[in-house]
């Protein structure tokens, strides 16, 4: 949650857009989840695991990254493994000088 936090604040909104996913659905334990880790970015639920079926995100934290297009950023698929600032920095400045 720090470093997405860090990149929420690096970059401008318009540029990189943060969301989170989950399959929780009780919106009280979302709320205090993000309060507790100050989430600083939108939170949807997906109590139907859309997302998670469509990506393969098996997971917690399962961390993807798409391209202006919408298309995964690293190759064929989005997953990247990147757990730090700089790690995520090395993986999104590269797409923000291409856009």
């Amino acid at each position: 949650m720090p470093a997405f936090r860090r990149l929420r604040a690096e970059y401008d909104t318009n540029t990189l857009h943060l969301v989170s996913i989950t399959p929780e659905v009780d919106e009280t334990l979302i709320k205090e989840f993000w309060s507790e880790y100050e989430g600083t970015w939108p939170v949807v639920k997906d109590p139907g695991l859309v997302a998670t079926d469509r990506w393969n995100a098996n997971s917690y934290p399962t961390n993807l990254v798409f391209d202006a297009d919408g298309s995964p950023a690293t190759g064929d698929s989005p997953e990247v493994s990147a757990r730090s600032f700089e790690e995520f920095k090395s993986v999104i400045d590269p797409l923000v000088t291409e856009a």
